[in-house]
């Protein structure tokens, strides 16, 4: 991506691709999950962001943990 989609209708549909790259029941670390939204987008603190106030993943009260939230 090059880009962040401006439109609500395909940020949402981009942060539901991106949940998708993560596995269902598996508990990621910070540096994975930067690490597989890097390969997307260089500003991945962005996505990361995103992806847990968009309700896609969770995150620990540290921010050390991320999971995806089962629908």
């Amino acid at each position: 991506m090059t880009s962040i989609p401006s439109k609500q209708k395909y940020r949402t549909e981009m942060l539901l691709y991106l949940g998708s790259l993560f596995t269902p029941d598996r508990i990621y670390c910070e540096p994975e999950v930067n690490a597989t939204l890097q390969a997307h987008f260089q500003d991945f603190a962005y996505l990361r962001r995103a992806l847990v106030d968009g309700r896609i993943l969770e995150r620990s009260s540290d921010g050390s943990r991320y999971w995806l939230i089962s629908k």
